[in-house]
């Protein structure tokens, strides 16, 4: 049996406020890769296939 590999992880993260979380997130250094109105995708870390971080920032919240 091979050995699994992770090559990226992506979290779903809620937003209060879209607009101001993905400004948030691209401050702490993370690359805003795509936005369609209700969901971003953010990566950080180095490009290729090891080291890399995601999130999918959500235009929702509910407490």
């Amino acid at each position: 049996m091979s050995e699994l590999t992770a090559i990226e992880l992506k979290a779903f993260v809620p937003a209060k406020d879209f607009e101001i979380s993905k400004q948030f997130y691209q401050d702490l250094g993370f690359t805003l890769c795509w936005s369609n109105g209700g969901l971003a995708y953010l990566h950080q870390g180095p490009h290729g296939n090891h080291g890399k971080a995601g999130i999918l920032l959500q235009n929702f919240y509910g407490e």
